[in-house]
């Protein structure tokens, strides 16, 4: 059985990026009839405020003058509730971002946390995007990250990725249910940095029955295979191929090489100009390794 994103929370500081995910919320929002939980984290002084006022952080980037960040708070959620009637709420909380809103979360049971990425243009961009990627890696709801340049153009086409980690198809039926929802094209795709043939042939076949079982809901898909050195790099490759409008991918929890393990979450959340649904698996009895 397929979630529904009916609770959407957007931690926000209002820098470029944070809005860009508000405004994809709210257009998710309007499609699911979702409510959406606005949340501002007034950060405590930390080893990131220090570097960030060492490396002077942008005005731009993110404004932290509360009576300022609750008017404009305010002013979105009259907006949202006017012309579209959604339901909107705001919360003002202390502490570290990504521990903030991981709480919140868990307080509100978000079905969907929203968030942006500043990418990896230096330390500073580094920590707004370490943030990001410790929610995606510990949020027990799918995270949706975007960077401050991710298009709006809808939901047209989907990329699916497919590696050879034995989660990998638990992301299947997200990617039907929005595939549903915004009349897509899922893009099956499988991809290996493998070059044993067993490994290869394996793989084809999932990929393959996948593609089947996607086609069986009367939904549109293609299928491709992609193998190198990357496997982050021949996703994203493989989805500006595309044009594609968003990648679903599994956020990898174990200690075992996968699609996901370390490195490849970080530069795909880092690098990607499209938005990524990055989706948890399904706890298991195993031995849990944090990621960071």
């Amino acid at each position: 059985m397929h979630r529904t994103f009916d609770k959407i929370l957007v931690p926000m500081d209002l820098s470029p990026t944070s809005i860009h995910a508000f405004n994809h919320a709210s257009y998710l929002a309007k499609h699911l009839k979702s409510e959406i939980h606005l949340l501002h984290v007034t950060e405590t002084t930390t080893a990131n405020n220090i570097i960030n006022s060492i490396f002077k952080k942008k005005e731009n980037d993110g404004i932290k003058d509360a009576k300022v960040v609750e008017a404009k708070f305010d002013e979105l959620i009259a907006e949202l509730n006017q012309k579209y009637g959604i339901k909107a709420y705001k919360k003002f909380m202390n502490g570290t971002v990504y521990v903030q809103a991981l709480h919140y979360a868990k307080e509100i049971s978000a079905t969907l946390i929203c968030m942006g990425t500043h990418g990896t243009k230096g330390v500073e961009n580094f920590i707004g995007g370490s943030n990001t990627f410790r929610v995606v890696n510990h949020a027990k709801c799918p995270v949706l990250s975007l960077h401050a340049e991710s298009g709006s153009k809808g939901i047209n086409d989907i990329i699916l990725p497919l590696d050879s980690s034995r989660d990998t198809r638990e992301k299947v039926d997200d990617a039907i249910y929005m595939a549903k929802l915004f009349n897509s094209t899922i893009h099956v795709v499988g991809v290996s940095t493998s070059s044993d043939k067993m490994v290869i042939n394996r793989l084809k076949v999932v990929t393959n029955q996948v593609e089947e079982y996607i086609k069986a809901g009367n939904i549109k898909t293609t299928s491709g295979f992609e193998t190198g050195k990357n496997l982050a790099t021949l996703t994203l490759d493989y989805a500006k191929k595309k044009d594609a409008d968003l990648i679903i991918i599994m956020t990898e929890q174990e200690a075992a090489p996968g699609f996901l393990s370390g490195p490849y979450s970080q530069q795909m959340i880092n690098e990607s100009n499209i938005p990524i649904l990055s989706v948890r698996p399904k706890e298991r009895e195993t031995s849990f390794v944090t990621p960071y």
